[in-house]
């Protein structure tokens, strides 16, 4: 079942991107991406935020059972609200080369499809840099959550007021970074992103350490702190990558390379995580093996921030 839920997010992820990219005008994009990544940090900060006390009003395994049941029948609701949505957007590129795609339309020539992208050196570097930068971002999808329980003791309620403060970071960043987007381009900020996910790494091995000595409480405030500090950049993340993308994608073959971006990223959720907890448990697996390990990810992060520093600078020379 669980896996059936996964693909259809997969198919949902993967299309998204190309139809983001057929009814929104090229000049619009950055404009109406942080629309959305503000709506959606809003939603971010609301909804986990009350779920998550709800949750943690529920002392009996039964009622949270009940409550989670509850939550996945209104989300069954929401998306069929959003295949409604969905269906009444026309707009963009798409109205205009409408016609023209009705009277072009043939089959992919795969061997042409594949000689072409793999001589695009922009969309090779992007896929490399985002396929290091996934890699890195992902290794910890298990440990931050597990983490945060049993290193750090965080409830229901409080791992929800945790996520809330990230997504306000986030939130009030989004038009500083919009601006600079408009400024400089959708590939400047993309580095400072990355560089933030690694900061964020510290939240984690400060707070543990300060809770390993029983400082419950300031442990909290350290990781509620740093975390919000470390979210300021983060926003560039979803803002940015799909402009990336969108830039670099061959005009021919865009829907294909959008599914390998989405390929590649799926690949990388379904071994990172587990290779983040196999690292944790061949340190030892304890509180110390846990920091260790944040330090690994936050050297990996660093790194991928390097290289999409590195891209920007290309970009710019051959812009």
């Amino acid at each position: 079942i669980i896996s059936f839920g996964a693909a259809g997010r997969q198919l949902y992820i993967s299309t998204w991107n190309a139809y983001f990219k057929d009814v929104t005008p090229e000049s619009d994009r950055n404009a109406v991406m942080a629309v959305r990544t503000r709506l959606t940090l809003v939603l971010g900060m609301i909804v986990p935020l009350a779920t998550g006390y709800i949750l943690s009003m529920a002392k009996e395994d039964s009622v949270k059972i009940l409550i989670h049941q509850s939550y996945i029948v209104l989300a069954i609701f929401a998306a069929l609200l959003l295949m409604f949505v969905l269906r009444k957007i026309r707009g963009g590129d798409k109205i205009t080369e409408e016609k023209t795609v009705k009277e072009e339309k043939h089959r992919i020539d795969l061997k042409d499809a594949f000689i072409t992208i793999t001589k695009n050196k922009n969309y090779m570097f992007f896929m490399f840099c985002l396929f290091f930068y996934y890699s890195s971002w992902q290794l910890d999808w298990t440990l931050w959550y597990y983490g945060r329980v049993h290193y750090l003791g965080l409830d229901e309620f409080m791992l929800s007021v945790s996520d809330v403060a990230g997504t306000f970071a986030q939130f009030i960043a989004v038009g500083f970074w919009k601006k600079i987007n408009d400024k400089m381009g959708a590939s400047f900020g993309t580095p400072y992103g990355i560089w933030g996910l690694a900061l964020s790494c510290f939240c984690i091995i400060f707070s543990t350490q300060l809770y390993e000595q029983g400082n419950a409480l300031l442990s909290t405030a350290v990781f509620m702190v740093i975390w919000f500090i470390a979210s300021l950049p983060q926003p560039v993340i979803t803002l940015n990558l799909p402009l990336c993308l969108m830039e670099v994608a061959d005009p021919k073959y865009s829907a294909l390379c959008i599914s390998l971006f989405t390929i590649l990223t799926t690949f990388t959720n379904a071994i990172m995580p587990a290779v983040g907890v196999a690292i944790h448990n061949a340190l030892g697996g304890d509180v110390s093996a846990f920091r260790e390990t944040y330090l690994i990810i936050c050297f990996l992060r660093i790194i991928a921030g390097g290289l999409f520093f590195i891209r920007w600078r290309k970009m710019r020379k051959t812009a």
